[in-house]
């Protein structure tokens, strides 16, 4: 949540949370089928690479939503935390905006990738259509955005209740 805000998970980010870690292993047990098929049973078995990188989309766009729900994506604060809190939530607003618009046009580039992809079959796994790419970014592309505006509301009320904690809590620290 914006610098140093505290987020705390939601039913829905829990269920991604599971939704992911299940995909994640599943992506795992793929690559690790890869790997015994090719070296141990020296055979080639194109669909386990094929489905673990698949599941690497689902994973990496089902973590954009969890990183987004607790805060935790990356940043450097350094200088944003020795704004005042007006100046800090301006910014904040102002990044958050950018990075819906970018949501929005990630969606609509998938949303259209989606159609065109529909008619299309992966080679190796002829039962499933290409549009399944798209899945992951059509539903984090919203709930990412959902997010992004729950943090705004945190940052304020983190601020309202104590706004000059994290600059009494970093000198503090800093003279330990």
């Amino acid at each position: 949540m914006a610098y140093g805000s505290v987020a705390k998970p939601d039913l829905m980010a829990k269920i991604i949370n599971v939704v992911a870690t299940a995909m994640f292993v599943c992506m795992m047990l793929a690559a690790l089928l890869q790997i015994f098929f090719r070296f141990i049973l020296k055979i080639s078995v194109p669909w386990t690479e094929e489905l673990a990188r698949i599941l690497y989309v689902y994973v990496a766009f089902l973590g954009l939503i969890l990183l987004e729900s607790e805060d935790n994506s990356i940043k450097v604060s350094f200088i944003v935390d020795k704004l005042p809190f007006k100046q800090r939530y301006i910014l904040q607003i102002c990044l958050n905006i950018f990075s819906i618009l970018f949501l929005v046009c990630l969606f609509i580039g998938a949303f259209i990738m989606f159609k065109n992809s529909n008619t299309m079959n992966f080679g190796t796994m002829p039962f499933l259509k290409v549009s399944v790419l798209y899945i992951p970014v059509l539903i984090s592309c919203p709930l990412t955005a959902f997010y992004l505006v729950r943090q705004l509301f945190y940052f304020q009320q983190k601020d309202i209740e104590d706004p000059d904690k994290d600059k009494n809590n970093s000198i503090k620290e800093g003279t330990k």
